[in-house]
């Protein structure tokens, strides 16, 4: 599945940003950036990429920023909108 991340247009650390997400599913950049290890900045950073190119999307809970995956499915249709 990396791979296919990787072809939508983001690198390495951008997939593997996306799968944990998957695995966590909707959260804070404070709770993403910790289990990543990166600073926050740095999360926001990557997570305003993938939001670019689709993969995630973003929601305010309590005032909070949230960031989810979109749902798997959708990644086919990504693939082919991109060809």
């Amino acid at each position: 599945m990396k791979e296919l991340i990787i072809n939508l247009g983001t690198d390495e650390r951008g997939a593997q940003t996306f799968l944990k997400l998957l695995e966590l599913g909707a959260q804070p950049v404070s709770v993403i950036a910790r289990y990543m290890n990166v600073p926050r900045p740095t999360m926001y950073l990557m997570l305003e990429e993938l939001k670019k190119i689709g993969l995630v999307q973003e929601f305010e809970r309590n005032q909070m920023k949230y960031f989810k995956c979109i749902p798997v499915q959708e990644l086919e249709n990504l693939l082919e909108a991109k060809e």
